[in-house]
């Protein structure tokens, strides 16, 4: 899994991601993104909510893909919620495009750390490397299939204890 992970993500560097573009209907996605998560969630005790889009909307895109990045995403939030707590995926449009946020109530990241979590490798503080939760590569592989798509990903948090959101927009079709 790493040495796929790592060959994803050089290739990206390279300019060298495939992508298989087809019309997706965002609804869609956001539907699959939580039946792929749900079971997780419920065993942890994590609420998965599900708003938007007010509308349907078509992006082309590659849904292997952007299900990646989904997963990472929702996992992400997972692993930094407790118990009793939700986490959102949400979908607005927003002139001409998609976005789609990950919105977690969960630990939060540092304002020093903010510009580093889509380095390669980059695992936040001290404590995350103890607990054995991924290779500090998905979000910089999220990043890179996100620009594939001629979209950007942006990660926002008030601070530690205060959750975090991350964004992601897709030009729509």
């Amino acid at each position: 899994m790493l040495a796929t992970d790592v060959a994803d993500v050089s290739a990206a560097e390279e300019g060298r991601t495939t992508l298989d573009l087809e019309t997706l209907d965002v609804g869609e996605l956001l539907r699959s993104a939580v039946a792929a998560s749900r079971t997780a969630y419920e065993r942890a005790g994590v609420e998965l909510v599900r708003n938007g889009p007010s509308r349907s909307c078509a992006i082309r895109a590659d849904a292997h893909r952007l299900g990646q990045v989904l997963t990472n995403l929702l996992d992400n939030a997972l692993h930094h919620s407790e118990s009793g707590q939700a986490v959102t995926l949400a979908a607005r449009i927003n002139g001409p495009v998609v976005e789609v946020s990950v919105i977690d109530r969960g630990t939060g990241i540092p304002a020093e750390q903010l510009t580093h979590v889509f380095e390669r490798f980059y695992r936040g503080d001290a404590a995350r490397h103890h607990t054995g939760h991924g290779s500090g590569i998905g979000l910089t592989i999220s990043k890179a299939i996100i620009e594939a798509h001629h979209g950007r990903i942006t990660v926002e948090s008030p601070g530690p204890g205060a959750g975090t959101k991350v964004t992601f927009a897709i030009p729509l079709t």
